[in-house]
């Protein structure tokens, strides 16, 4: 579906040499050469003498512009050709010219047998054979030469073998230092080293054929090929051809050799394929008629030859009719396919020569013809295959760009020689072609163009135009999808409908503003496309434009529109351009507004020209365009305010071979086109490129910014200067979209609103990194999906949402992309056209839930339209069934709905349960509950959690009215959810025949249900009713059944309870009996009991008027104070019980270490004070000792027991500030080790330079770890992959733990010291400080007050050791403490300058010094601690204590 479009055409002059003292000579361009590393050409041009026996003079050209004349590198004479059979008078004197890059010369095989070497300034071999201050004219050198001469000669495609094939027919291999490497005769009676074997296997004498069709085949297997008039052309050149293939492994030579017959010997063209050491592979099989011009595909795939056949007697002319073909062969020899060249006078045509391009896409055909007068006309004609179909894309003759020629050349105009090599591809260019024209070579740049409509919706037709010759296929792909080479629709010119010249371009009128669009209706039908067609000029007329209008019926069904047939286009206009000053044309482009056309066009100083065109009146201007313009576009139109006038300024773009934009006026008088001011220039040249309006930035804003999205034959996609991506191979526009493919296959969607958000202040190299990021979709709301491998994009179709693609082979496939669906899916619900939005949403797998997340409120004020237009019961329950939590608007589809505003979310709350009500509400309403029961029971259902119970009812209502109806709703709710739960339910409403008919209609066994119903249908009521919800879990419904079955199921009602710890059911089950009540109580009692949960056991046992168990339930759990409160009041217990019970109580107290309300059980409930003051002591609560052993005159009890256990505390205490302060020298001395060690080698240390490194007695593999790295890379600020991924997978619910207690143990020589040591001496501080500072401030004053000496030296002991303790303390803290915290703020500090810094390097490498992770439980930062401040000093003792100092 590709055309070929001619984006620049340039000239290189080559002035006219005479040799000397002779006029009747003239100078003949032989051929041509190209550098393909600096883009120079090179010509050889021979000059003969009027006798044979005279030399021929040859010259080399270096070639330049057309503008400046060639430079002649070098000139000689050369002798004449020797007389050989091979090698006729018309045969080239130059039979190759080939430049070499690693010598920086250019090689001439010259016929008469020479081979000359002319190298260049700074060639690598002129040192060695010419002295640098030679003249130039002097710079060659003889290779050698052959005697009988050369009849063809080719160098490989890697230029390091060259082919000759001599006058006596001798084929040669030479290296490129032009030493033999094989020789061999060219005409051998052998097929060839792979000659077919055939072993009798599938041969058509061995397939069954019938009685006739096996004669048919006996006569065809007996058949002579070679039983024809004629086997050899009558226009055969009889020339020798050398073709290599692509990667230069085989090479295949074209020659006439003589078959014997016995009337005489016959001429014969064949094709020979050797190997690359000069072995013969295969031979062609015998074609009549086969010509000389040969071509080797670089691919390698084919081998084109032409033939000339008669197909057909003419009796009027008195001869036969011929037809010119293509043929090709295969490497094997064999036929393989064939085109005809559509020549209608293919007797007077014939083809000079063949050249596939660089890529194997196209074939160029040189085609010379004579009309009835003998003038001859030239054109190179460019074929190329998609779906095995040849199509003729173009036709170029550069010949008539000599200033002299006409329609009618006169005689003196230079004619094109024999001698000439008419066609040249670049050999790395693909599409860049060099013609030989009479006065130089015309170079032809050449893109494959797409020849599309790109109308806006609703107007968008999706027509594309293909060129095949004069043939101009049409299909419009939103009406019908037409695989190629087929078409909907074929247009010739009606102005010349016998000629086979193809147009030059094809151009389409894009659509009005959006203002102006009305979507197409019966009474309403759409404005028609228009579409321009450029013909080139000939020899028999010049160039024209013809303007046609398609009249195309988009509105209705497209299916059929197309059935009821396509119109024809209307002819429009046609205005023919003028020669004077127009040397060639190749673009156009048109505007709807005006019918205005814009041709682009080469004038004869070569400069660029746009001619304008309004309508019929032909030319109105001409615009002069700088060198270099080779693209034409029309520009979109904008929107415009009312009153402002149509000026028509801006109305066509240029683009320059450097990227610039030109804009050319339509109503200007401007006669030269100016720079663009409104759109910046492509970074570089765009062979693809589209003029859109980028969506206002708001909805308040009309304003539209104009920009130009270009494709670069690098695959750059850019929108003006902004790289949008690198891997792009061809892309379209929509009004939303902008689509394109990848070289990656994959289709992407990029959002129009997304191209206007980059800042133009931005560097250049800033917005390709941004593209390249764009590429991938990262945070620029692209889509993408996967195509099939080297998809193209031929057609986008918004209105049909259909993407159509082209294969590499040329076959079509269409998509549906989401983002083109959801556009037109959106718009249907905008207009409320909820049933063709549904339909298309079914069509397309979108998710129903966009119905109602698109515009919620619409949906439901319009619900009840929403039904109506659905209509049928199935798509409304399908859409109940696709309902979910969630705004799929801002989920699912959020990347592919294009938007230039965000829109608020939408709560989501109870969106299903929302809609399902608000369906039943409307269906209800309707009346027609047997038409709707399936969607109401989908509605009651689909609710969340379902409810299972009100569809049943309705299937409950249905059953009373219609019990078949009711079985087809039975079915259909069966399949929405479980049967198995519908059974339950069912059942659980204790209807037995709803029951039944749900069991029938589902999948379950008779024999399961049936035995059980009858067993239920048995029982009473409420036995009945407690079976089944026991049966169905429901336990606290089993118990009030089981209870109302009546008093003698009330031991059965307890056991339940208590089996299902039902005992609040019960409670309230049995409130109002009494007896039945408390036992409840006390069985509920006693099962607390069991399960140790005593206070409420009490509790019970209490109300349940079991007073004994009460007091045992409150002994067992220590309530005294509830204990002896119902011992006192219930009378069961005497007084030696009572202190009895008070020594168990105090005991059990004493265990819980509540020292003081044991010592005040034993005081208040048992009299004992011994007893209550040794508690008290125990408990370290010496005043109160004191005060009860006073209270009760027991004083004695102050010197045998207190004052001996203040002693002990006093000591203990002493002891515990001793070893508080061993430990914390040994953890500062610890922690000075490690510092010694990071201070040596903190990469050492962090285990950054060796993973596997460790401290020196440091365990790498604690508990918990898999290795020794992992236990290590935590120190690092970028874990190792492996590590990671280790630590996540590795632990188990033991290792981790392990791993914990290895942390908290602390254990010297693990990586987790340091952070212990650090907690540790913070919970010193802060913890164990606390608490002994707690028990001093107790201790001390009691100290003092029992006034004796032994008693005052130890508090004062005692205070001072607590006071050296804190002070030490805070001497360690800041110790540890001070150097880390500076150490924080000084990394804080340069992290803060690094960063401002900018410097990435730095950056990075502050990101990768060693240091500890933040965040991680095991290596946070431990900060200071506050040390404990709790008053316990006494201030006698602080005097004291300064006395004692002193």
């Amino acid at each position: 579906m590709r055309s070929l479009t001619v984006l620049g055409a340039t000239s290189s002059a080559l002035a006219s040499s005479s040799s000397p003292g002779s006029s009747t000579t003239h100078s003949t361009l032989a051929a041509t050469a190209v550098d393909p590393a600096s883009d120079t050409s090179y010509a050889v041009t021979v000059t003969q003498p009027s006798g044979t026996d005279r030399d021929t003079l040859v010259e080399v050209h270096r070639l330049a512009h057309h503008s400046q004349p060639a430079a002649l590198l070098a000139a000689f004479s050369s002798p004449p050709v020797p007389p050989t059979p091979a090698l006729d008078p018309s045969h080239p004197f130059v039979v190759s010219f080939k430049y070499l890059p690693d010598d920086d010369a250019l090689v001439l095989v010259l016929a008469n047998g020479e081979v000359e070497q002319v190298f260049l300034e700074g060639g690598a071999a002129q040192a060695r054979v010419r002295s640098p201050t030679l003249s130039s004219l002097q710079r060659r050198e003889n290779v050698g030469t052959f005697d009988s001469g050369i009849a063809a000669a080719e160098w490989s495609p890697d230029e390091e073998l060259l082919a000759i094939v001599t006058g006596d027919l001798q084929l040669l291999l030479l290296t490129r230092t032009f030493d033999p490497l094989s020789e061999s005769p060219l005409h051998t009676p052998s097929f060839g080293a792979d000659a077919p074997v055939s072993v009798g296997w599938g041969a058509r004498t061995t397939q069954f054929h019938g009685q006739m069709g096996k004669a048919a085949a006996a006569a065809a297997a007996r058949a002579d090929p070679l039983a024809v008039p004629w086997l050899c052309s009558r226009v055969d050149d009889g020339r020798v051809r050398v073709r290599w293939r692509g990667d230069g492994a085989w090479l295949a030579v074209s020659s006439l050799e003589t078959t014997p017959e016995s009337d005489g010997a016959r001429a014969l063209r064949r094709v020979r394929i050797y190997s690359r050491v000069g072995e013969h592979s295969s031979t062609s099989e015998p074609v009549p008629g086969l010509e000389g011009a040969l071509a080797w595909m670089p691919s390698g795939e084919l081998i084109a030859a032409t033939q000339r056949r008669v197909v057909a007697p003419v009796e009027d002319a008195g001869g036969d009719k011929e037809e010119l073909r293509v043929v090709f062969f295969e490497r094997n020899g064999l036929r393989r396919g064939e085109f005809d060249l559509r020549e209608e006078h293919a007797d007077r045509a014939r083809v000079r020569e063949m050249e596939w391009s660089a890529g194997s896409e196209v074939l160029g055909v040189w085609v010379e013809r004579e009309d009835e007068q003998g003038v001859k006309e030239h054109a190179v004609q460019l074929w190329h295959r998609s779906n095995y179909h040849w199509y003729l894309k173009a036709s170029l003759s550069p010949f008539l760009s000599s200033p002299s020629s006409s329609s009618s050349p006169s005689p003196s105009a230079p004619l094109l020689s024999p001698q000439s090599r008419g066609l040249a591809w670049h050999p790395e260019k693909p599409l860049s072609l060099a013609l030989v024209a009479p006065t130089g070579v015309e170079t032809y740049a050449l893109c494959w163009d797409t020849l599309r409509s790109e109308r806006a919706a609703p107007l968008d037709d999706g027509t594309v135009a293909v060129i095949d010759g004069a043939d101009i296929k049409l299909t419009p792909f939103r009406l019908q999808n037409v695989p190629p080479p087929m078409c909907s629709l074929t247009l010739r010119s009606p102005v010349s409908p016998s000629s086979s010249r193809p147009p030059t371009h094809i151009a389409f009128a894009p659509s009005p503003p959006s203002s102006k669009l009305t979507p197409p209706s019966p009474t309403s039908p759409s404005p028609p496309l228009l579409f321009a067609t450029l013909y080139p000029r000939t020899p028999s007329r010049p160039a024209r434009v013809e303007l046609h209008n398609w009249a195309l019926p988009l509105s209705g069904s497209a299916q059929a529109n197309a059935r009821a047939g396509l119109p024809q286009p209307e002819l429009r206009w046609c205005v023919e351009l003028p020669e004077e000053g127009l040397r060639s044309v190749r673009q156009c482009a048109v505007r709807a507004e005006g019918e205005v056309v814009a041709v682009l066009g080469e004038g004869e100083a070569g400069e660029g020209e746009v001619l304008l065109l309004v309508g019929e009146e032909g030319v109105r201007r001409t615009v002069r365009v700088r060198e270099g313009a080779r693209r034409l576009v029309v520009m979109q139109q904008g929107e415009r305010s009312e009153g402002d006038e149509e000026d028509g300024e801006g109305a066509f773009l240029l683009e320059t071979r450097e990227g610039e934009i030109l804009e050319v006026s339509a109503s200007g008088t401007d006669d030269l086109a100016l720079p663009s001011s409104t759109l910046s220039p492509f970074p570089e040249f765009c062979p693809h490129i589209s003029h859109l309006f980028l969506p206002a930035s708001s909805p308040s804003s009309s304003f539209r910014v104009p920009t130009l999205v270009g494709l670069a034959p690098s695959g750059r996609l850019y929108a003006s200067s902004r790289l949008l991506a690198s891997d792009a191979s061809s892309f379209a526009l929509t009004d939303t979209f902008l689509v394109y493919t990848t070289f990656s296959h994959e289709a992407k969607f990029l959002p129009l609103a997304n191209l206007g958000s980059v800042e133009h202040g931005e560097s250049f190299a800033r917005r390709a990194a941004e593209g390249a990021a764009a590429g991938a979709g990262a945070g620029t709301g692209t889509v993408q999906r996967a195509v099939e491998r080297g998809s193209r994009i031929v057609a986008v179709v918004p209105s049909a949402t259909s993407l159509v693609l082209q294969m590499p082979r040329g076959n079509l496939e269409t998509i549906c992309p989401r983002p083109l669906v959801l556009r037109v899916v959106r718009a249907l619900l905008d207009g409320h056209r909820y049933r063709a939005a549904f339909l298309l949403c079914r069509r397309h797998r979108i998710d129903l839930n966009l119905l109602h997340d698109h515009d919620p409120a619409a949906f439901i004020a319009n619900l009840h339209d929403v039904i109506t237009q659905i209509r049928d019961v199935d798509f409304l329950n399908l859409f109940l069934t696709g309902l979910k939590e969630e705004d799929v608007t801002a989920t699912m589809y959020r990347p592919l709905i294009a938007s230039a505003t965000a829109t608020s979310p939408t709560d989501t709350g109870n969106k299903v349960n929302r809609i399902c009500d608000l369906f039943l509400e409307d269906l209800h309403a309707r009346g027609d509950v047997f038409h709707w029961a399936n969607t109401i029971l989908t509605a009651h259902v689909r609710k969340r959690p379902p409810a299972y119970e009100d569809a049943l009812r309705v299937l409950v209502d249905l059953k009373a009215q219609d019990p078949d109806r009711a079985e087809d709703a039975v079915k259909y709710i069966i399949f929405l959810s479980d049967a198995n739960k519908l059974f339950d339910l069912a059942l659980g409403m204790y209807d037995f025949p709803l029951v039944l008919m749900v069991a029938q209609q589902s999948q379950k066994d008779p024999r399961e249900y049936l035995p059980f119903l009858r067993a239920l249908r048995a029982l009473p009521p409420a036995l009945q009713r407690h079976q089944i919800d026991d049966h169905l879990g429901r336990h606290a419904s089993a118990l009030r059944n089981l209870a109302r079955a009546g008093d003698e199921h009330f031991d059965d009602a307890v056991a339940y309870a208590k089996r299902h710890g039902l005992w609040e059911v019960a409670h309230e089950v049995y409130e109002g009996e009494e007896d039945k009540y408390e036992a409840v109580l006390c069985a509920h009692a006693e099962d607390l009991f069991d399960n140790s949960n005593y206070p409420e056991a009490a509790l019970l046992f209490q109300l349940g008027n079991e007073p004994e168990k009460a007091l045992l339930a409150y002994q067992r759990a220590n309530m005294w104070r509830e204990l002896f409160t119902l011992a006192r009041s219930s009378g069961i217990v005497d007084d030696e019980a009572m202190n009895e019970l008070a020594a168990d109580v105090a005991e059990s107290l004493s265990g819980k270490r509540r020292y003081a309300e044991a010592a005040r059980v034993l005081l208040e409930y048992g009299d004992d004070v011994d007893g209550a003051v040794y508690y008290l002591c125990e408990g370290s609560l010496h005043s109160e000792a004191i005060r009860i052993a006073t209270l009760h005159a027991r004083l004695d009890l102050v010197d045998s027991r207190v004052k001996s256990s203040t002693l002990d505390l006093q000591q203990r205490l002493l002891d515990d500030f001793g070893d508080m302060e061993e430990q914390l020298d040994k953890q500062i001395a610890r922690l000075g080790d490690l510092k010694s060690k990071y201070e040596e080698n903190p990469y050492y240390y962090f285990c950054v330079d060796d993973p596997v490194a460790a401290l020196e007695n440091v365990e790498l593999a604690p508990d918990g770890m898999s290795d020794a790295g992992t236990a290590f890379t935590r120190y690092t600020v970028n874990p190792t992959t492996a590590a990671s991924s280790t630590r996540k997978t590795s632990k188990t619910a033991s290792s981790r733990r392990r791993a914990a207690l290895k942390r908290a143990a602390g254990k010297k020589g693990t990586v987790y010291e340091e952070l212990y040591l650090l907690n540790s001496i913070k919970k010193t501080a802060e913890v164990k400080l606390g608490e002994v500072q707690t028990e001093t401030a107790a201790l001390l004053p009691v100290l003092l007050t029992l006034s004796t000496t032994e008693h005052r030296s130890a508090a004062l002991s005692l205070h001072g050791a607590l006071s050296s303790l804190e002070s030490r303390l805070s001497l360690a803290l800041d110790a540890v403490w001070a150097p880390r915290e500076a150490a924080w703020v000084a990394e804080r500090i340069e992290e803060q300058r690094v960063r401002e810094s900018g410097d990435p390097v730095r950056v990075a490498e502050w990101e990768a010094r060693p240091r500890a992770v933040e965040g991680e439980e095991e290596t946070r930062r431990v900060e200071r601690p506050r040390l404990a401040r709790e008053r316990w000093r006494v201030g006698m003792l602080e005097r004291g204590g300064e006395k004692g100092a002193k």
